[in-house]
C-alpha cells in the first residue's frame, strides 16, 4: 500500500513542478509587461500516516494558484493616454468573455474615439465605456476624472475586491474574479503619463527556476527508484508463480 501511495505522490508531485515551472515561465516573459502581477504557486504536502509518529512524504498537491498584488514602479512616458493606479484598484474592462481587470494601463483611442486597451477591449467609466474623441487636449486628473478640451466626459471606473479573493490570471495583463463582487476603489490616486511596471524580480525567479530545475531531477529519480521497485516486486511475483 506504502508503494502505491508513494507512486501517486510521485505523479501528483510531477504535476505540481510542471504548474511551477510554468508560472515561473509567465512570470519571467512578462517582466517588462505594464502592471503585470506575477503569478504565485502554494502547494501542500501529503503524507502517509501509516508509520505512526513518524509519517512519510509522498508528494505535493496544488494548493493555490494565485497573483501577488504588490504594487510596481511607476516609470513616466510622457504619453497622456498611459495611466498608471498608484495604491490599491483595478481598471474595469469589458472583453468578449465579459468583465476583467487589469493594471496594464497603456491605453489607445479606437477610430471611434472609444479609450480601450492595446487589444482593442473598452476601458470602463462611471458612464459606460470611456468615449473621448479622436481629437482634444485630454486631462486625467488623480480622480480619475476625464476632462477632454475643459469639458469633463467621464470619470474611470477602479474597483477593488475584499480579502481572500480568488484572482485568476487570463494573459495580455488581464485578471478574472472568481466568488467576489467588486466595490469602488477608494485608497488610490491616477497617474496620467506614467505606466506602473510588473512587480517581477527577474533574480527572484531565477533562483526559483534554479530550485525548480534541481526539484525535477529529484523528482527524476525518485520515479526511476520506484519503477525498478514496482519492477522488482513484479519479477518477483512472477518467479513465486
Amino acid at each position: 500500500m506504502a508503494s502505491i501511495e508513494f507512486t501517486s505522490g510521485l505523479a501528483s508531485a510531477g504535476i505540481v513542478l510542471e504548474k511551477w515551472l510554468e508560472a515561473i515561465g509567465h512570470n519571467l516573459a512578462n517582466l517588462d509587461t505594464p502592471g503585470y502581477k506575477r503569478q504565485v504557486i502554494a502547494f501542500k504536502m501529503e503524507v502517509l500516516s501509516e508509520t505512526g509518529q513518524n509519517p512519510l512524504p509522498v508528494g505535493v498537491n496544488l494548493s493555490k494558484r494565485t497573483v501577488d498584488l504588490t504594487q510596481g514602479m511607476l516609470k513616466p512616458t510622457g504619453n497622456p493616454l498611459d495611466l498608471a493606479i498608484s495604491g490599491e484598484g483595478f481598471f474595469v474592462i469589458e472583453t468578449p468573455l465579459g468583465t476583467r481587470y487589469t493594471r496594464k494601463g497603456n491605453f489607445r483611442l479606437d477610430p471611434d474615439g472609444f479609450l480601450v486597451t492595446t487589444e482593442g477591449y473598452r476601458v470602463m467609466g462611471q458612464g459606460g465605456p470611456i468615449m473621448i474623441g479622436r481629437y482634444g487636449s485630454v486631462v486625467v486628473n488623480e480622480a480619475g476624472e476625464i476632462v477632454v478640451d475643459g469639458e469633463m466626459v467621464d470619470a474611470l471606473r477602479i474597483v477593488t475586491f475584499p480579502e481572500g479573493t480568488e484572482y485568476i490570471p487570463e494573459g495580455r495583463g488581464l485578471i478574472r474574479v472568481k466568488g467576489a463582487q467588486p466595490s469602488e476603489a477608494r485608497a488610490f490616486s491616477v497617474k496620467q503619463g506614467y505606466l506602473e511596471r510588473s512587480n517581477v524580480s527577474a533574480i527572484e525567479e531565477m533562483v526559483k527556476l534554479i530550485n525548480v530545475v534541481r526539484s525535477f531531477e529529484s523528482y527524476q529519480k525518485a520515479v526511476q527508484t520506484a519503477f525498478e521497485d514496482v519492477s522488482r516486486r513484479l519479477l518477483q511475483e512472477v518467479i513465486k508463480a
